[in-house]
């Protein structure tokens, strides 16, 4: 009776290789195991599953187990993974000509029925199963071939047939038609052979194999180094090596391997398996977040989009919680120097009754930190001539002073930001004796987070410690941000 052997590449996939071994210890003889010291990249790694062994010491009797402790000196990438995948030859060098050979990676699990068919059958048997991506119930599609069975006699000539010379296990993963024909080796195609699970773990285990790839800096694995788009990928399940097609989620049924199915608590408390309304919270945050950003975009702009509730920019941001602007969406031109408002203090000439602040000082010095949002960070009681004033602590050149206008709510007389029409800005080195260097002469408003701030340049060499901002009227001072910058 030809003994079957089942060889594989291990990287770090303690679960799926337990998952892989309960689904075939009864059937397979001999697991033939490679590892490495090293990652395809050419980085020094643990070698996981020697220092895991004892977890999988019920499998150990069937395990033959090989490590290479470092690659030839000056291969490439792709090179490091043909030659683990050769090396997996020396695993089976006490097979028989008719032993069954399998090699595949060790997240493609064959079903039993799949060996059993390559058992009956004299020559190479090429495998289709469904893939699945990220977790263990998110399936790509039904199409996935590249493992397969070949009889340990006919892998000479897969070797002859092909032209890359020491990679021909590799190679014939994804030529195995022209190799076959070639090489004049009988050939069948088995479907729904299996489970291909790639990419497994969620985020921080994705993250890890990307670093670790063989393919790392083809042009799919090199955009996924950004955290926040592969957070994104995987938050609404964007196939890989894709920009947009879409994969789903399938139920945990007969049609998985039964270790799969009896530790479905298990395996998704590991990230394996993923709570359907865990996901469909995260989708709901990930558009959320996205609906943000595209307001954040369009915060110029006056026209309604469908995008957002049919709301402005502006109007999406009043009516939800008015999160903090990012300055790279507002259309402002670089600070013309160094910000060094950021840990002054400041102070007004009184609190009102929507003041955030418990103090004067405090109220006031909330304009100096964090990012503008719209609505005020102080405001004073109505009165004649309000003012706020920063001390910054020091003589400073200054080169520029950035004023977000208070803009929301959004009224349809620009109310709001208008009650600055009026503002003066002031400098002075003693708090005694003061200089205007601003006065709002326009029938435009200040604006803040629509892209209208006042950006106001001090061309001259303006020494100043205080920088005071005044309404010359009467009425109410409520500001948004204010940003004061160093030459």
């Amino acid at each position: 009776m030809p003994r079957i052997y089942d060889c594989f590449l291990f990287f770090n996939e303690l679960d799926l290789l337990e998952i892989r071994l309960h689904e075939l210890y009864d059937t397979v003889d001999q697991f033939v195991l490679c590892e490495s010291a090293y990652t395809f990249t050419g980085q020094k790694k643990e070698t996981i599953f020697f220092n895991n062994r004892e977890r999988f010491a019920p499998f150990l009797d069937k395990i033959k187990y090989m490590c290479i402790e470092e690659f030839p000196d000056g291969i490439s990438t792709s090179m490091r993974d043909f030659y683990q995948r050769q090396y997996l030859l020396n695993g089976i060098e006490d097979a028989d000509d008719d032993d069954l050979i399998i090699m595949s990676d060790v997240d493609e699990i064959l079903r039993v029925p799949a060996i059993e068919k390559a058992l009956a059958f004299d020559g190479v048997t090429h495998y289709r199963m469904n893939i699945y991506q990220y977790f263990l119930n998110m399936l790509i599609a039904p199409d996935w071939q590249a493992p397969y069975a070949i009889r340990k006699k006919y892998i000479p000539r897969l070797a002859i047939a092909c032209e890359e010379k020491g990679s021909s296990l590799t190679f014939a993963r994804f030529h195995m038609p022209r190799l076959t024909r070639e090489g004049n080796i009988p050939c069948q195609t088995i479907d729904d052979a299996g489970w291909h699970f790639t990419f497994m773990g969620g985020f921080d285990a994705v993250k890890a194999k990307l670093r670790a790839y063989a393919h790392a800096d083809d042009y799919w694995p090199a955009m996924m180094r950004d955290d926040e788009r592969l957070q994104q990928v995987l938050d609404i399940g964007i196939k890989i090596w894709s920009a947009d097609e879409l994969v789903h989620y399938v139920p945990i049924d007969e049609t998985y391997p039964r270790f799969v199915r009896d530790n479905i608590t298990d395996l998704t408390g590991k990230g394996l398996i993923r709570n359907i309304f865990d996901a469909h919270s995260s989708l709901q945050r990930l558009y959320m977040d996205l609906r943000r950003k595209f307001a954040f975009s369009n915060l110029g702009n006056n026209h309604k989009r469908q995008e957002l509730g049919n709301f402005t920019g502006l109007e999406y941001l009043d009516y939800t919680s008015k999160p903090e602007v990012p300055l790279s969406y507002i259309d402002l031109p670089a600070p013309a120097g160094r910000l060094v408002s950021h840990d002054a203090t400041a102070t007004q000439s009184s609190r009102s009754p929507w003041s955030h602040g418990t103090t004067e000082q405090d109220d006031a010095s909330r304009a100096l930190t964090g990012l503008p949002n719209g609505n005020f960070s102080f405001h004073t009681e109505s009165e004649q001539d309000p003012w706020w004033e920063v001390d910054l602590g020091r003589d400073v050149n200054i080169a520029e002073i950035r004023i977000f206008n208070r803009i929301l709510p959004r009224l349809h007389d620009d109310a709001v930001p208008r009650r600055a029409d009026e503002m003066q800005v002031y400098v002075s080195r003693d708090r005694h004796h003061y200089k205007c260097v601003y006065y709002h002469n326009s029938t435009e408003y200040i604006g803040g987070i629509d892209g209208r701030a006042l950006v106001l340049p001090l061309h001259k060499e303006t020494h100043a410690r205080y920088v005071k901002i005044q309404i010359g009227a009467h009425g109410y001072l409520h500001l948004d941000k204010v940003y004061i910058y160093e030459k």
